[in-house]
């Protein structure tokens, strides 16, 4: 006799584009089978339009499935909504924006909402984590425990792409790469196809990283095939929006997966988002500095 099938879990990525009318949003749904560790595709990331993203939240059968267990949305969010554009960043934004994370050093440089560029986006997000509340995805907050965050079984994440991918690799790699404007100078634009196609090496190399997330933990043949789908996206088609989809979706399943971590501050106008685990040393090297953010924390995910 065998045994039962083993139970997938899933993990939808979402960015909601650029703060008009006139943009964009993607969606995407990856899975993960425990028992191997294969991550598939359950949808393809699907670009739409930005009004239809809200109808897609409240009305979308997805979220009555069973095995989904995390969406990662992929804006700033606070546990209670801000009327107002705040007069300072909140504190996960300060910390990850500063030393070698900052744009100046070619970092990922996490935008503060507290900036007027940037405050539009967390706006067009806070009806988006209503919609997801009201479909039995609360945010997930920094907990009280000191040691660890655990993930409940259903909950909506703030994810930060750049960010998710830029902690594989090595500062002096991000250093090396075009200027915006130059070649796709944005970072996960410039980043994504280096990881997950051969146009460094074969195998790619997010094989490895993932192996030291997580060992067994690895992309199905189709995973591969869609992040070669994504990173061929050319004009006048935009990528940036699947592109990140697919990136926040991954990184539900490292949280789902044991392999990632909860960084960000308690209160309710912070925030707190999933990184992976596992940084390269230079970003360890970073993060061990004293950068004045007594707040914020740095707690491993486990997934129940």
């Amino acid at each position: 006799m065998t045994g039962p099938a083993p139970v997938r879990a899933l993990a939808l990525g979402i960015e909601p584009g650029a703060a008009h009318p006139a943009a964009h949003a993607a969606g995407t749904l990856l899975s993960l089978d425990p028992a191997t560790g294969s991550i598939g595709v359950a949808r393809p990331a699907a670009t739409m339009q930005k009004t239809a993203l809200r109808a897609f939240l409240e009305t979308d059968p997805v979220f009555s499935i069973p095995d989904l267990r995390l969406v990662c949305l992929a804006a700033p969010l606070t546990p209670q909504p801000i009327d107002r554009k705040p007069l300072k960043a909140r504190a996960v934004e300060i910390r990850l924006s500063r030393g070698a994370f900052s744009s100046s050093q070619r970092g990922p440089g996490m935008p503060w909402i507290a900036n007027p560029r940037s405050w539009p986006r967390y706006v067009q997000a806070v009806p988006l984590q209503e919609a997801l509340g009201a479909r039995g995805f609360p945010l997930l907050s920094l907990p009280t425990d000191p040691v660890r965050a655990e993930l409940p079984c259903r909950c909506t994440a703030e994810v930060f792409p750049k960010a998710s991918l830029a902690l594989l690799i090595s500062h002096q790699l991000l250093q090396s790469r075009p200027h915006a404007g130059e070649s796709l100078g944005q970072l996960d634009d410039w980043l994504f196809p280096r990881l997950f196609t051969e146009l460094v090496a074969s195998p790619p190399p997010i094989v490895a990283c993932l192996r030291t997330l997580s060992p067994g933990l690895h992309l199905a043949p189709e995973t591969f095939q869609e992040a070669q789908r994504i990173a061929n996206i050319r004009r006048p088609f935009s990528r940036r929006e699947p592109l990140r989809a697919f990136v926040a979706a991954l990184q539900g399943i490292l949280a789902l997966r044991g392999a990632a971590c909860l960084v960000g501050a308690s209160g309710d106008t912070e925030g707190s988002l999933l990184l992976p685990a596992t940084w390269h040393p230079d970003w360890e090297a970073e993060w061990s500095v004293d950068r004045r953010s007594p707040s914020v924390r740095r707690l491993p995910v486990a997934s129940v």
